[in-house]
């Protein structure tokens, strides 16, 4: 067994993983701050970064999803919903965000 998360590597921003999943055949890192694209290189590395695909949206934890068509959707870390499949592509409006920005404060005040 492959502990995927000690063999990967960021290619711009190292941060804690949070969530992976799969976006067709790549691996998706979802991290604090960042997100990262991974591909499978057949090396003994197993994955390699894919080069341009780091985006530095972090995710808030549990939020990952995906759409009926199989395309990831998060909560960013800044309470901006988005669809991560190629450009990251807010999907959200203003009053979602601050219901997002509201259950984060109750969160916060009630651990």
């Amino acid at each position: 067994m492959i502990d995927a998360i000690k063999r990967i590597a960021a290619e711009d921003t190292p941060d804690q993983i949070i969530s992976l999943m799969t976006d067709g055949d790549q691996l998706v890192a979802f991290g604090a701050d960042s997100t990262q694209y991974f591909y499978l290189d057949g090396t003994e590395n197993v994955v390699a970064p894919i080069k341009g695909r780091g985006v530095s949206i972090g995710i808030l934890a549990g939020t990952e999803t995906k759409t009926p068509n199989g395309s990831p959707v998060v909560v960013g870390a800044d309470g901006v919903v988005y669809i991560m499949s190629g450009a990251p592509q807010r999907v959200s409006n203003n009053g979602i965000e601050e219901l997002v920005r509201r259950a984060r404060e109750i969160e916060r005040l009630n651990p």
